[in-house]
């Protein structure tokens, strides 16, 4: 996911929101957690400046605090880092690492539970992703002493909610650990992005 966003940066095109750092704030980091079905579909603000709709996915993530990367006025944000609802964060992307993690039920007993494992998802017609940069999400429960958000994402889009990306397009994703207890991440709609 962080080489996604660090390309779109670097040679994105002319786009209609505002990518931004989000500095000592409050955001969901959800690069390593997975997606589960709605059943409905989601709107959400193209940064080409056109809504568009994609079936939704209910992801939880772990609410963390420091700088972050922001696409305001995309996906379903607004035009601040930070909501003026105080039961709302969003989902946003920070380069750490060492984060507690939904695979692990978001244990903090040691660095190896808490580390975001990269895995790159191949070709195939059983994989499919959630994309929930710049999203808006309700602040969650508290899961073994660690703040959560409970996230709408769109399936299967590109970083800037402008198109659809193919179901069983390759891409990649930071929750490699799921994959630790036999299971295959690529197959669970985690969060991640197609190049």
């Amino acid at each position: 996911m962080k080489y996604i966003i660090l390309s779109f940066m670097l040679f994105g095109n002319a786009v209609a929101g505002t990518l931004t750092i989000c500095h000592d704030t409050n955001f969901a980091l959800c690069e390593s957690s997975i997606g589960h079905p709605t059943g409905k579909m989601i709107t959400v603000m193209g940064a080409n400046g056109v809504k568009s709709q994609y079936p939704e996915m209910a992801v939880n993530c772990p609410i963390v605090k420091g700088d972050s990367v922001a696409f305001l006025e995309t996906g379903t944000m607004g035009k601040s880092c930070v909501s003026k609802d105080k039961n709302v964060v969003y989902s946003l992307w920070s380069p750490i690492q060492i984060f507690p993690q939904e695979g692990n039920a978001y244990s903090t007993k040691n660095i190896r539970v808490q580390k975001a494992e990269i895995v790159k998802c191949p070709t195939s017609t059983a994989n499919t992703f959630s994309q929930c940069f710049s999203m808006a999400c309700k602040v969650g429960k508290v899961i073994n002493g660690v703040p959560t958000a409970d996230c709408l994402c769109p399936q299967n889009t590109n970083i800037e909610e402008t198109a659809a990306v193919p179901a069983g397009t390759a891409y990649t994703t930071a929750a490699g650990q799921f994959n630790h207890n036999g299971g295959d991440v690529c197959a669970m709609n985690p969060v991640g992005g197609a190049p």
